[in-house]
């Protein structure tokens, strides 16, 4: 029995993790690795949440959009396949034109194909040039061309293209280049072939002057649009120029022109000219007055000097679509501008490459990449709604580029805007277009519908009861499509159903800034010179494609 001072003394077992814990030497490199391993869960955590929800509201419809929806067409291995196919002689061609990668799956490029034509509608501001125009005219395997009324993307082009070939820069306004001496010059009488030519010809310089929904008097117009066009045939079959063309209109002198086409067997444009002599005076001076309205930019002596000038290269449509050359064609707005000889130099080019495809049995060896930013202010091309339709199939690939649906309409007229959207086997929608415009409330209605289900509850005697309720819904109403984020777009292709698309700016693209440096790449790859004796090294680019 224990005394009452005596202290009760008990022991106790150690416990071995507390001990082997006390003991634990923490590195000094394990809080780092805890945080990093945090990190990286969290951050697959966001990214699975950006790729499935989108980073943005609009993006959360891109799971609509692709149910059921075969993108393959528009794929990097079947646009691979394709160009082979279609172009089996091209050297180092890639599978397309990139136009954006694919929302909610990482780095997946969609391409326009090598017998695609292309439509763009993007509001102001929205990166086209950015983020289409210079990709492509630097990504292109062969010629191409660019037209543009201001500087955004020129010097970028013409950087990162100056290992390609020569570069011809077309600015008789000076928007870019500040020389007043011609880079080169056109003379769009060069293409006068016949009265057919001379009419085409003379149908550009009208639409340059005049909107296809303004009004105007059917007789006169015609009259007067046939009077330039002889007038445009008389100065070619004599060897004359384009200021002697619009001296004759001014001063009225149909009976200089009659004598040129009697000399060359013109009998059909003569008897027009003594009948237009005919006419009553008010009559005929309408006709002229309407002639020389269409042949304004004939006028101005700084755009007629592009045309013929000492010592300064010509430009050769013909050896253009063989070459790896770049044509950077820019004017300003307006009548009387240089929008008028864009198009006939477009048109110029484009008739090259239709000679040019046939001669290579029906398609181009190498396809010839039109970049036509501004259409609808420089390059009021009338043929341009009938040519959309077979260009592709030659290797002609046009990328025509659209502020609005009304800026087209105001251009083309509600015919051939419809032709070119329609004839288009691809259309890319960037945003910025009117909530109220009739064309975002079609397209809308095109994309489709959405089934969005919401659960009811009801409580009586008997208890609650639940019910599901499904409501068709679109899935990008026209006020979510007029306002969609920058750098978002809807690519709508032919043999795809619509979907949503990133559009990328060069300035994020290594490989196009590299270009743009002045750096060497190869087949989308950046070389990496390596020290003397050592082969060069490549990186990998950004165009293929990773699992969808």
């Amino acid at each position: 029995m224990r005394n009452a001072g005596e202290q009760l003394m008990t022991t106790t077992t150690p416990d071995p993790f507390q001990t082997a814990l006390e003991q634990f030497q923490w590195p000094w490199w394990g809080v780092p690795l805890i945080v990093a391993v945090v990190v990286l869960v969290l951050g697959s955590g966001v990214l699975f949440l950006v790729r499935t929800r989108g980073g943005n509201p609009v993006d959360r419809m891109q799971r609509h959009l692709r149910a059921g929806n075969n993108l393959a067409p528009v794929l990097y291995p079947r646009r691979r396949k394709d160009a082979q196919q279609l172009h089996p002689n091209a050297i180092d061609l890639p599978p397309g034109q990139k136009i954006g990668t694919l929302v909610g799956s990482g780095s997946a490029w969609v391409w326009q194909g090598w017998r695609d034509v292309a439509i763009y509608i993007f509001g102001p501001g929205r990166g086209k040039t950015t983020g289409s125009v210079v990709r492509h005219v630097l990504e292109a395997p062969g010629p191409a061309v660019m037209t543009s009324n201001k500087v955004d993307g020129v010097k970028e082009v013409l950087a990162g293209r100056k290992r390609m070939g020569e570069q011809w820069v077309y600015d008789p306004t000076q928007v870019y280049r500040r020389e007043e001496r011609p880079d080169f010059v056109y003379d769009p009488l060069w293409d006068v072939e016949d009265l057919t030519t001379a009419q085409e010809l003379a149908a550009i310089f009208e639409a340059s002057t005049k909107d296809a929904d303004s009004k105007s008097d059917a007789q006169f117009d015609s009259q007067g649009r046939d009077l330039f066009a002889y007038a445009l045939l008389a100065a070619k079959l004599d060897g004359l120029g384009l200021g002697q063309v619009y001296s004759w209109i001014t001063k009225q002198e149909h009976a200089d022109i009659r004598a040129i086409m009697q000399k060359h067997g013109q009998t059909g444009p003569a008897s027009a000219l003594v009948g237009l002599q005919g006419q009553p005076d008010k009559t005929r001076g309408s006709v002229y007055a309407t002639a020389q309205r269409m042949a304004s930019a004939i006028a101005n002596d700084t755009l007629l000097a592009w045309t013929s000038a000492p010592g300064v290269r010509k430009f050769n449509a013909e050896a253009f679509v063989r070459s790896t050359d770049t044509a950077v064609l820019i004017s300003r707005n307006g009548p009387g501008s240089g929008g008028a000889f864009v198009a006939a130099l477009v048109r110029s080019i484009s008739r090259a490459g239709e000679r040019a495809a046939a001669a290579d049995g029906g398609r181009i060896t190498t396809p010839v990449v039109f970049e036509l930013d501004e259409v609808a202010n420089i390059v009021r091309w009338p043929e341009l709604p009938d040519v959309v339709s077979f260009y592709g199939s030659m290797g002609l690939i046009l990328g025509m580029y659209f502020q609005s649906w009304g800026q087209i309409v105001r251009v083309f007229g509600n015919e051939g805007a419809d032709t070119l959207w329609s004839a288009s086997s691809i259309r890319v929608y960037g945003g910025g277009e009117s909530t109220q415009s009739p064309f975002l409330k079609r397209f809308s209605e095109s994309i489709g519908n959405y089934d969005e289900w919401t659960t009811n509850t009801s409580s009586g005697r008997n208890g609650s009861t639940r019910s599901r309720v499904s409501k068709s819904k679109p899935i990008l109403p026209p006020d979510v499509l007029a306002h969609l984020p920058k750098w978002r777009a809807v690519f709508d292709g032919s043999d795809v159903g619509p979907v949503l698309i990133r559009t990328r700016p060069w300035f994020l693209d290594t490989v196009l800034t590299a270009m743009i440096e002045g750096r060497e790449v190869q087949n989308g790859k950046i070389v990496k010179k390596k020290t003397a004796g050592e082969r060069p090294l490549t990186t990998e680019g950004t165009g293929r494609v990773e699992p969808v």
